[in-house]
C-alpha cells in the first residue's frame, strides 16, 4: 500500500503558519552590498538571515524578488471571489514562505539570500502564471527553494540539520530527508520507463507516495512522475507506463488520467469514471468530471453550480462548498493565503 512519505513538505501546515505571520517586508541594503529582513519575516525569528543583492554577483536583491514575486502572482489573486491583489501584504510573506518548512525555522543563522537563484525563481514564477490551469492549483516554481542556503552547501547524500545545508542538485529539488537535525541531503530524481523507483508523485512540486522501505539510495529519491505518463508500480518497484482500460491496477494513479481502479467483477481494473445516473462510491467508483457521487442515493450526479446550497466540497465541482455555498475558488489555497487580500 502506498502512503505518503514522512519528509514530504505538508503546505497545509505552511499555510496556517504563515497566515497567522505579521510584521513589515524586508527590504535590501541600499548600498547594494547585503540586505537584511526586518521584523514580522521567518529571518528574524533568530539572529537573522542576510542576503546578497544580486548586484555585484549577478541576480537580483531582494526587494526586487518580493516585488517580481508578488506581480507574478497577482493575476491569480484577481481570478477567484473572496481574494485580491495585496502586493504589500504579499511581499511581508514572500521571504518567509521561500526560507520553507516552519519546522526547520528554530536555527536561520548563517542562511545568505542568492540574488540568481531568486532571479530564476520569479522567471519561473512569471512562466508558470501564464498557464490556464496554474491559478487552480498554484505550485512554487522549482527554483524557488533555492533561494536560501547556509554556506556552499553539502552534495547529495551529506548530512544536513535542514534543507539549507544542502546545495542544489542537476538532478532535481533536494530535501534534508530523515530526523529533524539529523538528515541526509536527497534529491528526487525523475525516473524513465524501467527505471528502478522509490515512489510516485504528481509533480516535483507536489507531495510523493512512497513504497514502504527505505530509499534504494538514500542520496536519491527515484520517483517516477504521473505528469511524464508513468507510476512506480508496487511489485516490480520499477517506473511503468501508466495502464490503458481493462488492465489490472492497485489505485487510481495506475491508470492514464480520465480512467479509475475499480472492481470489474474479475479483479480491480482500469475503467472509465462513472456516468451520470450510473452508481458510484466515494473510493473507489468514482465520478466523472463535473459529477459528483450523491451519498443518498449512490448516483453520479450534475456538480451544483456556483451559488448553490451545499454541504461539501465534492458536490461543487471546480468550486468549493464554504458557509454552505458553492464559490468558485483555488483547489488548494495555500498560496492565496499568503500572497492575496482576503475580502471575506
Amino acid at each position: 500500500m502506498r502512503s505518503t512519505l514522512p519528509f514530504a513538505a505538508s503546505l497545509a501546515v505552511i499555510a496556517v503558519s504563515y497566515a497567522c505571520s505579521s510584521g513589515g517586508s524586508s527590504g535590501s541594503a541600499e548600498d547594494g552590498g547585503t540586505s537584511t529582513s526586518s521584523s514580522g519575516s521567518a529571518s528574524s525569528a533568530s539572529s537573522g538571515a542576510s542576503g546578497s543583492s544580486g548586484g555585484a554577483t549577478g541576480g537580483i536583491d531582494l526587494s526586487t524578488f518580493e516585488s517580481r514575486f508578488c506581480k507574478a502572482f497577482s493575476p491569480c489573486c484577481a481570478k477567484y471571489p473572496g481574494w485580491t491583489v495585496a502586493e504589500a501584504a504579499c511581499a511581508n510573506n514572500v521571504e518567509y514562505h521561500t526560507l520553507g518548512d516552519p519546522s526547520s525555522l528554530g536555527d536561520t543563522k548563517g542562511l545568505t539570500f542568492d540574488g540568481v537563484k531568486a532571479e530564476a525563481c520569479v522567471v519561473a514564477m512569471e512562466a508558470a502564471v501564464q498557464a490556464e490551469t496554474y491559478c487552480a492549483r498554484a505550485r512554487l516554481a522549482t527554483p524557488c527553494s533555492d533561494v536560501w542556503k547556509r554556506g556552499p552547501g553539502a552534495s547529495p547524500g551529506s548530512a544536513c540539520k535542514d534543507r539549507y545545508d544542502c546545495a542544489a542538485s542537476p538532478d532535481g529539488p533536494v530535501s534534508c530527508a530523515g530526523s529533524s537535525g539529523s538528515g541526509v541531503c536527497q534529491a528526487k530524481v525523475a525516473g524513465k520507463l524501467g527505471d528502478a523507483c522509490d515512489g510516485e508523485a504528481a509533480s516535483p512540486q507536489d507531495n510523493v507516495s512512497g513504497l514502504s522501505g527505505e530509499p534504494i539510495d538514500p542520496s536519491r529519491l527515484l520517483l517516477c512522475y504521473f505528469g511524464d505518463g508513468l507510476y512506480c508500480d508496487d511489485t516490480t518497484r520499477k517506473c511503468t507506463a501508466r495502464l490503458g482500460s481493462g488492465a489490472p491496477c492497485s489505485w487510481h494513479t495506475d491508470c492514464v488520467d480520465g480512467l479509475i481502479c475499480a472492481n470489474a467483477g474479475d479483479g480491480y481494473k482500469c475503467q472509465a469514471a462513472r456516468l451520470k445516473d450510473q452508481s458510484c462510491d466515494a473510493l473507489y467508483l468514482r465520478c466523472a468530471e463535473a459529477l459528483y457521487c450523491e451519498s443518498g442515493t449512490k448516483t453520479c450526479v450534475d456538480a451544483k453550480p456556483p451559488g448553490a446550497t451545499c454541504t461539501g466540497n465534492d458536490e461543487c465541482g471546480a468550486a468549493s462548498c464554504q458557509s454552505g455555498t458553492c464559490v468558485p475558488s483555488p483547489g488548494d489555497p495555500t498560496y492565496y493565503i499568503l500572497y492575496c487580500g482576503q475580502t471575506r
